[in-house]
């Protein structure tokens, strides 16, 4: 199997994850304070906010050409992660980077970091949760009365950006709303715009 430059890239960035990880579980390091070199993490309704307001940032990404023209949040430019060593933009522009997958995304603000851009966000759940929580986001057939400001407001920008929520009989999805720290796992699944 041959692998293009964006696979190389994310096997690198895993093979060092998992490096990292296995050295901070020998070393007995279990500080929880922020590295300033760890990624910040925007949520989709962040960002689905920032897009409906027009605020000024630049939305990129990192995703092959193929898969950026089958799908891609409005606004997105396309930048493969082999180009981003030679991107330039004004730096006080603020970035905010999405890929299939947050260490896609997170390689993507290593390289950003040492070129000397400090703005950045990495969208947390790219573009996976882009698509299942916010165009299709799930609601519960009966909404609990202190989820339903939170359900509307879901509700209002999958609307706006062309999605549809979908009503399930399981638990209580709006948890995922609740707290921006989800350590849910991402599934990878083809994604295929839904409607019109």
């Amino acid at each position: 199997m041959k692998l293009n430059i964006n696979h190389k890239l994310a096997l690198a960035a895993f093979i060092l994850s998992v490096s990292a990880l296995g050295v901070s579980v020998f070393s007995g390091d279990t500080s929880s304070a922020k590295n300033e070199d760890e990624p910040q993490y925007i949520t989709v309704l962040e960002l689905a906010e920032q897009i409906k307001n027009r605020e000024d940032f630049l939305l990129i990404d990192l995703r092959s050409l193929s898969d950026y023209n089958q799908f891609n949040i409005p606004t997105a430019k396309h930048l493969p992660i082999a180009e981003l060593y030679d991107f330039n933009t004004e730096m006080e522009v603020q970035l905010i980077v999405y890929a299939e997958a947050d260490s896609l995304s997170s390689l993507a603000f290593s390289v950003l970091k040492d070129k000397g851009f400090e703005n950045m966000l990495v969208l947390k759940g790219g573009i996976q949760d882009w698509y299942n929580r916010l165009l299709y986001p799930k609601m519960p057939l009966t909404i609990p009365e202190e989820d339903i400001e939170i359900a509307n407001h879901v509700k209002e920008l999958s609307a706006y950006f062309g999605g549809r929520s979908q009503f399930v009989d399981e638990g209580n999805p709006l948890e995922y709303y609740k707290s921006t720290s989800s350590n849910q796992p991402k599934i990878k699944s083809q994604l295929v715009r839904m409607g019109c």
